[in-house]
């Protein structure tokens, strides 16, 4: 995998890397990363966070647990 910082170089990139041949007759393929999310955003889904109580009784039951 090669990174670039800078979004200008990817089409060099891709014009001096792409189908170039490796030691052993290797090909490489190279091209710009796509990124898209898979599947639907359901924000019902997203973990709540706890409120400072919530938080203080969690820490207490865990405390219990561990000197038992």
């Amino acid at each position: 995998m090669l990174v670039f910082h800078q979004k200008e170089s990817v089409p060099l990139a891709i014009q001096l890397l792409d189908d170039m041949e490796l030691r052993g007759g290797r090909r490489i393929s190279v091209q710009e990363a796509k990124f898209e999310l898979k599947g639907s955003y359901d924000p019902s889904k997203k973990p709540k966070m706890l409120s400072k109580k919530e938080k203080k009784k969690f820490k207490k039951d865990q405390e219990k647990l561990v000197l038992r």
